[in-house]
């Protein structure tokens, strides 16, 4: 502030005094004393005393503490969180109305069906090729292979009391790599190693 003062009194332009005291608009004391009793004019115009201010979206208090910024930055975040979280379960309930609902044609769930299978797939297969390159399965799960594969088996079984054979080759085909992945981890297990 002493530097805008400094500035009046040099005579520098009143338009660049303007465009100055347009972005300072309040006077803070930063400090863990009491404020001294000064007041501060640009352009005759009085700067009040606040007790903080914002400057490049950072909460600076006179108090020099940070829970008035910390504060804002939380409300922003929860309401952000709290927004999107409706709106994720709007989607889906939407989805799954659509779905439920017959609106959307049988033959349209069948395609997605048929795009999904190449993209599990090709999954499946990239991580057994993984493991029979490097000979090794100590990062890759039995359990969550073999818990895939036995849904995956009645899926295949429900479907064929369904009758509805896209469904079924489908399940075939991913399940057979389900059960692949199974053998090829067991194969390439890790043997404990021996204490010497």
């Amino acid at each position: 502030m002493m530097a805008i003062n400094k500035l009046i009194e040099l005579g520098v332009s009143p338009l660049v005094v303007k465009w100055i005291a347009d972005f300072l608009t309040e006077q803070v004391y930063f400090g863990r004393q009491d404020p001294p009793e000064a007041t501060y004019n640009i352009s005759d115009v009085h700067l009040p005393n606040v007790t903080s201010v914002k400057l490049l979206g950072v909460i600076l208090q006179s108090n020099l503490k940070w829970d008035g910024h910390i504060a804002d930055i939380l409300t922003k975040a929860n309401l952000k969180w709290s927004i999107s979280f409706l709106h994720m379960n709007l989607r889906y309930f939407i989805a799954v109305w659509i779905v439920a609902s017959s609106v959307t044609p049988p033959w349209f769930i069948s395609l997605l069906l048929t795009l999904s299978t190449p993209i599990s797939a090709s999954g499946m297969i990239i991580q057994i090729l993984a493991i029979y390159r490097i000979k090794d399965s100590g990062s890759v799960s039995f359990s969550s292979w073999f818990i895939s594969w036995a849904t995956g088996f009645l899926r295949l079984v429900t479907s064929i009391i369904a009758g509805d054979m896209l469904v079924v080759f489908s399940y075939v085909f991913t399940n057979s790599l389900r059960a692949v992945g199974c053998i090829v981890i067991l194969y390439y297990q890790p043997s404990a190693k021996k204490l010497t």
